[in-house]
């Protein structure tokens, strides 16, 4: 009978055979924890739909944003653990970066629940008048602004300070446009389902992305890197770039900005690793207030 002794195995080609059979199990679980990974989304989307008149009750009988974050995350994990089980799917638990999306979706609906409930109170308390007080002359009203004059009033103006504002509106045939405009007045349009969360996400980021690179790309001429001497005694500026998210839609939910965010700034992380690349740093702002 043969015997083995390990001392007569080579150890590297264990160790390339022990290495080989870890990146095959990756290979094959990577696509299956990448499609788990969008349905959990997927069903987190439809979790908001159908909790969102829940949370505005929630809030309004004044529970906080951490108890109403237990509640849909024991729901999520409820329907989750379902779906996984049902489709024998080797990930029964949600993902860390899943359990991150809802705590900010819980918290941004949450947010703009409190905002307008204030607004809805600021408006019902009545405004005494001094009787010492004179009565103003009254003078013709100015023509009534449209909404949509007000959001480009507020577009021009923060194009001033930023680089690019990326705008969601519906439109009348049910679907929504996503409107990317730059500084120098340039504008990029793109119409989506807004049903689809993450086929929207998608493809506005198709549209993001390019103009993202092609700014970058424009200031790293205005600041060319550093070579010789200079080049180790100091680090090349990083190139600031800001965003501003506007959603004047009804049916763009919060989550989509969120899951978009989270997209780009996984581009940047990949853009910045490359040291042919200068670095980029996003302000992103998602200021949904000034689209009401």
């Amino acid at each position: 009978m043969a015997v083995l002794i390990l001392g007569d195995v080579d150890k590297a080609e264990m160790l390339e055979e022990t290495r080989q059979q870890i990146v095959d199990t990756a290979n094959r679980l990577i696509p299956i924890a990448v499609l788990a990974m969008r349905k959990q989304a997927n069903i987190l989307s439809g979790l908001e739909q159908a909790w969102g008149s829940r949370l505005s009750k929630d809030v309004e009988s004044g529970r906080s944003v951490d108890e109403i974050t237990v509640d849909w995350t024991d729901e999520l994990k409820r329907l989750w653990s379902a779906y996984a089980e049902k489709q024998k799917l080797p990930y029964p638990d949600l993902f860390n970066r899943t359990i991150d999306l809802l705590e900010k979706t819980v918290r941004k609906l949450y947010e703009s629940v409190e905002a307008e409930l204030d607004a809805a109170e600021s408006e019902e308390q009545p405004t005494e008048p001094t009787p010492e007080e004179e009565q103003p002359v009254e003078e013709p009203p100015p023509p009534e602004e449209t909404p949509e004059d007000a959001t480009e009033v507020t577009i021009q103006e923060m194009l001033e300070k930023l680089d690019f504002v990326l705008y969601f509106r519906d439109t009348e045939d049910g679907q929504s446009e996503a409107v990317l405009l730059d500084g120098k007045g340039a504008s990029t349009r793109l119409r989506f389902d807004p049903g689809d969360v993450n086929s929207a996400v998608e493809e506005v980021y198709k549209t993001v992305i390019p103009a993202i690179e092609s700014a970058a790309g424009s200031k790293a001429k205005k600041n060319p890197k550093r070579k010789g001497v200079i080049a180790l005694l100091t680090r090349d500026r990083t190139l600031d770039l800001k965003i501003a998210v506007l959603v004047g839609s009804k049916q763009v939910r919060h989550m989509t900005g969120i899951l978009l965010r989270n997209r780009v700034e996984l581009f940047v992380k990949d853009w910045n690793a490359n040291p042919a690349n200068p670095a980029i740093e996003i302000e992103w702002e998602d200021n949904l207030e000034l689209a009401r």
